[in-house]
């Protein structure tokens, strides 16, 4: 079984050498929907390979995806728009602010019981587009158009409420923690377990679905920025859960050149309901979820260290308060502009061995052009190889990737 995987997976790679060539030839000079708008590198943005940005990058989504004052008028000038007139805010965005992203995997799988498959897959084909409609007002969203259609975001934002960056509004389905590497902006296969952890029959996860505003900013553009969200809870299953009351989430960050450091607070009140045996019943789950996290950069090294603490009073409505913690650390080494490797490391511990989980990963990625990126990757369950509860779910314990994904 070994040897056939070994030789299904050299298949799969071939097949991905081919799927290269084909996208070098027919998209040697796409770039995504933010450069082509702006006639800029996508590195302007982007840290050493996408999706990571870097502080402009950052400092640009905050300001509702505009440049800075001056900073678009070679573009304009491009194009001919005549100063003073409405065309000088919207003839810019007349070609669709669009952008195509897509993964092609060849994955090899042994499970906790020793079964092994070679697996290969389209996990997504995404569309994501908006930015700036007007002067300070933003659209933006992201969605799956396959294999199965679903929206992962989509907000309005009015920016420079106050100005020199002192408050924008945005409104929409949020992503809760969209400043600590929400999994639509991840490069590695797997996303974080410590964003996805959802405890008894509450299905709230930190990476899930949110409808909600937010009022947030960066005064005078220096180094602290805020945010204060009001947001529902996740809708969870079929006449499983209500929404109880709206969560709040509360976030400081501080910025110094490529260094950020944050701590944030997120509460609500979920309202469980859920039938068992034919019996109904109905509680509330009041949980508090908080945590620290801190990106530093050095050299061509990209470190990134978070740590949650969640606690829920009454999951599985016997109750029984349940908590956890949590850290993700993760090392990225550029050790080119195109090739960088990346280690990480991600753990979720409680008495509960059902929300046990300790993931080890080793990604390393050359970027073949500015946004296409071959890549391979292993993954391994510690939990699984160490100490697995029996009585709990199973997972997968390894994983080696083979990874296509671009953008344009």
């Amino acid at each position: 079984m070994r040897t056939l995987a070994r030789i299904g997976l050299g298949s799969a790679l071939a097949a991905l050498s081919v799927a290269i060539t084909l996208l070098i030839d027919s998209r040697a000079q796409a770039i995504p929907a933010f450069a082509r708008r702006y006639r800029t590198s996508c590195r302007t943005c982007h840290a050493w390979s996408f999706p990571y940005l870097n502080a402009s990058g950052t400092r640009f989504r905050q300001n509702g995806y505009q440049l800075p004052d001056g900073a678009e008028d070679p573009a304009r000038a491009a194009s001919m728009i005549e100063p003073g007139t409405i065309d000088e805010r919207t003839a810019i965005f007349s070609t669709p602010p669009l952008s195509v992203r897509a993964r092609l995997l060849a994955e090899w799988i042994e499970d906790a019981e020793g079964d092994q498959r070679l697996d290969a897959s389209v996990p997504y084909a995404r569309l994501a587009g908006g930015g700036s409609l007007y002067e300070d007002v933003s659209l933006v969203f992201s969605a799956d158009v396959a294999p199965s259609p679903a929206l992962h975001f989509l907000t309005v934002g009015l920016h420079d409420v106050l100005p020199r960056g002192g408050m924008s509004v945005v409104a929409g389905q949020l992503l809760l923690t969209g400043l600590q590497r929400p999994g639509h902006r991840s490069i590695t296969r797997l996303a974080s377990p410590l964003a996805q952890v959802s405890v008894g029959d509450n299905p709230f996860q930190l990476e899930g679905m949110h409808v909600g505003v937010s009022v947030q900013g960066r005064p005078g553009w220096g180094a602290l920025a805020y945010e204060l969200a009001v947001a529902s809870g996740a809708p969870g299953a079929a006449n499983q859960t209500g929404f109880g009351a709206p969560g709040v989430l509360g976030r400081l960050s501080l910025t110094t050149g490529e260094h950020t450091v944050g701590a944030f607070g997120y509460g609500a009140v979920a309202r469980l309901r859920v039938d068992r045996g034919g019996i109904e019943r109905e509680w509330d789950d009041r949980f508090v979820v908080t945590g620290l996290d801190a990106e530093l950069s050095v050299w061509r090294l990209l470190f990134y260290v978070a740590g949650v603490l969640g606690v829920h009073d009454d999951p599985v409505g016997q109750g029984e308060a349940t908590r956890y913690v949590g850290v993700r650390a993760e090392a990225l080494w550029a050790i080119t502009q195109e090739l960088s490797v990346i280690a990480r490391y991600d753990a979720v511990e409680s008495s509960d061995a059902s929300l046990r989980h300790r993931l080890a990963t080793l990604h390393a990625g050359y970027l073949l052009l500015t946004s296409l990126r071959i890549s391979l990757e292993a993954s391994a369950d510690l939990v699984a190889l160490a100490e697995h509860d029996h009585d709990a779910e199973r997972r997968d314990e390894t994983r080696f990737v083979a990874m296509l994904e671009g953008a344009l």
